[in-house]
């Protein structure tokens, strides 16, 4: 199977770092985030090039701002593949700073220069930011769901879910609580951020198997975890689906579902055009969610 490793870059673990600081920003300090680079911006360009500009970068780079901090996941999904959007955002970014450093220069020269280096850069974004079309193998990488495993490594009968730290590493997934007979982990990609897999410790096939312990404390277990899940999300309820086709060890998937989000249908499957939740959102879903469960932090 073919893993996507671009989330594992520096680029991407020094992205994911400095959105789950931001995340535990308090909301003043992030207001006043998102104001500091429109109005320094603003400043610089109503100096070189007089009021008018000035306020057109505050209210683009305000914009941008605003967006990309606080990840609008409909601005997101909407601007996918947009060619003309990207490339009129592309020479609006270019434009300012030129307007900055070439103050000698008409503005109809500083425009066409944008407009050559917007069309180039927008073409790398475009490609970077494409929807993939429904049934690709990276929107399947995508999916909220437990990915097809690769049992080619694996002895025969061995099973992925007995060696948790392995099934952490290979599902991208955060252990949030575990007692002496179940296990919680929050899944730290995808669509759905809060989506949990909830785990026997002892190697138990398909929920029919059930027995002993696990089958009598199945029932309190399986009610805490959804309603952490629940209330650490802030969904309006969770599904809860138990499949076992690709992973022979019983697991129950628990998906938050918000109106309007990105799940649909009662087994929880996802749109094909959901925009994945941002990094930040997944850490203080697992975070949240442990809380809730063991009181820890």
């Amino acid at each position: 199977m073919t893993r996507d490793h671009s989330t594992r870059t520096p680029m991407a673990r020094l992205r994911r770092r400095f959105a789950a600081w931001q995340n535990r920003m308090p909301v003043t300090w992030q207001a006043i985030s998102l104001l500091i680079l429109p109005v320094a911006m603003g400043t610089v360009v109503y100096r070189h090039q007089g009021w008018a500009l000035g306020l057109a970068a505050v209210l683009f780079y305000g914009f941008q701002s605003t967006v990309y901090t606080i990840r609008v996941p409909e601005y997101e999904a909407w601007q996918n593949g947009k060619g003309t959007w990207e490339v009129l955002m592309s020479v609006l970014l270019v434009f300012f700073p030129l307007a900055m450093l070439l103050d000698e220069l008409a503005l109809w020269q500083i425009g066409a220069i944008s407009v050559a280096v917007g069309a180039v850069l927008a073409l790398f974004l475009i490609r970077r930011r494409r929807v993939p079309l429904a049934g690709e193998a990276a929107q399947a990488a995508r999916s909220v769901l437990l990915p097809p495993l690769d049992r080619s490594g694996l002895p025969d009968g061995d099973c992925l879910l007995c060696r948790p730290a392995d099934a952490d590493r290979f599902f991208e997934r955060r252990r949030v609580w575990e007692d002496e007979h179940w296990r919680l982990s929050v899944v730290l990609r995808g669509a759905v951020a809060g989506f949990a897999h909830l785990e026997s410790r002892r190697h138990i096939p398909y929920l029919a198997d059930l027995d002993g312990p696990e089958a009598a404390t199945l029932g309190p277990v399986l009610a805490r975890a959804t309603a952490a899940v629940r209330e650490a999300t802030g969904a309006d309820k969770v599904y809860v689906t138990v499949f076992g086709d690709r992973v022979q060890h019983l697991h129950f998937n628990l998906a938050p579902c918000h109106p309007g989000g990105p799940l649909v249908g009662g087994a929880g499957q996802v749109r094909p055009d959901a925009p994945a939740a941002s990094p930040a959102a997944h850490d203080a879903a697992a975070k949240a969610v442990r809380r809730l469960l063991t009181g820890l932090a």
